[in-house]
């Protein structure tokens, strides 16, 4: 099988004359699912190292060959499903890594577990992202046959198992992840999934609250378990009066999904955006009152930090999000929305009305939770972790 992409690009002329960029190490960043512009991972951690001084590379299927933040994005062809995303991509993955002669290669799916391996019998030195719970993500797959959910599950935790042997770090996105990782030999660290503080483009062209159209906000993967059936309901029950619309931005996890929610009285009041860029997600926050995060109590979900409470925060955008063990305390914590029963039709609908109806209560609500997010949850907190795991992953050379 031969690859079907053009060579690394060379480093730029920019980066040549700027010292900085090759004084502490090359890093290669690779993922089989993510998009090219994925915000946690080439917004936030690819950028931030190359503004520390590395030379990044990021790896990623569907994208152009391109310099940007700093960062090489190399590309490889994006896959037409998942049995070719768990076969052939790995092999363009693998072939694009051992073109750039890297101190550290960072995978960020489970799928790649197996390529890590690779990487590491070629002595090379790999750190995994844990993005997920994958062994309890696995028992939510809808595409996964149910018979085989646990069995499935199970020889994850055994895959998983064996990068604590093999990989020379690992960096988890939750706190719950960081618990199976924290206690090894190898370096570990906790580096949460939190929005970039950005005072500038956070007011931008903001339009006072009081003004808002009454709009509820769902931004980021359609899904059953992300509340999606339960959202449109509540917005049907919202009083005609009130004219409130939900503008839905994302891409439906199944079709099935996507008919059923079509055929709810409710959907007459949905804007179905699709997958928007990141300048149109910052207008579409400006233009609404509050942002929905309703995800079901699944065992994936039941202990997940979705960056998007702070995201909405961060924006203007009070929440009405699920009272979850960490979900609901995140909420509770800013003070920037409510926490509901993410099953209660009426709840989710009597809150709504309140950031519609109670505008100076409701926007006292979002600038409390904004400025708690502008002390306390933003990515400058985070990266300073994730600098320091690399500065640690560097000086263990032995371990390479």
């Amino acid at each position: 099988m031969e690859a079907t992409t053009s060579p690394v690009l060379e480093p730029t002329k920019e980066s040549e004359e700027n010292p900085s960029t090759k004084s502490k190490g090359t890093i290669v960043h690779l993922t089989s699912a993510l998009k090219p512009f994925d915000t946690r991972v080439f917004h936030r951690e690819c950028t931030s190292l190359a503004k520390d001084g590395y030379k990044v590379y990021w790896v990623v299927p569907g994208a152009e060959d391109q310099v940007a933040n700093g960062v090489q994005i190399v590309s490889v062809p994006k896959p037409k499903g998942r049995l070719q995303r768990f076969s052939s991509t790995s092999y363009h993955l693998l072939s694009r890594c051992l073109e750039i002669k890297a101190d550290v290669y960072q995978i960020h799916d489970a799928d790649l577990i197996f390529l890590g391996l690779i990487l590491r019998s070629l002595g090379k030195r790999v750190v995994y992202e844990v993005h997920e719970t994958y062994d309890l993500a696995i028992l939510d797959r809808h595409w996964i046959p149910k018979p085989i959910r646990k069995p499935l599950a199970s020889s994850y935790r055994l895959a998983e198992g064996s990068t604590k042997l093999f990989f020379n770090g690992f960096v988890s996105a939750t706190e719950l992840i960081h618990e199976r990782f924290k206690n090894g030999s190898k370096p570990a660290a906790y580096v949460g999934n939190l929005p970039i503080l950005d005072l500038e483009a956070e007011t931008e062209n903001e339009i006072p609250f009081s003004q808002r159209p009454n709009h509820v906000a769902y931004l980021g993967v359609i899904s059953r378990q992300r509340g999606i059936l339960e959202l449109i309901q509540a917005l049907e029950k919202v009083p005609e009066a009130l004219d409130a619309k939900l503008i839905l931005a994302g891409e439906f996890g199944d079709k099935q999904l996507e008919e059923d929610a079509k055929a709810l009285p409710g959907w007459s009041r949905v804007d179905f955006r699709g997958w928007v860029s990141r300048e149109e997600t910052l207008e579409i926050m400006r233009n609404c009152r509050v942002g929905a995060v309703l995800f079901h109590p699944t065992p994936h979900h039941l202990y997940a930090q979705p960056n998007k409470v702070f995201e909405y925060l961060l924006s203007g955008l009070p929440v009405v999000g699920s009272n979850l063990p960490v979900l609901g305390r995140y909420i509770e914590d800013t003070g920037g929305g409510f926490a509901v029963d993410p099953f209660d039709i009426d709840q989710i609908t009597e809150k709504f009305c309140f950031f519609f109806e109670q505008t100076q209560e409701a926007e006292a609500m979002m600038k409390q939770g904004r400025e708690k997010v502008r002390q306390c949850f933003h990515w400058g907190v985070e990266e300073s972790k994730f600098l320091k795991f690399y500065d640690e992953i560097l000086e263990n050379s032995q371990e390479g």
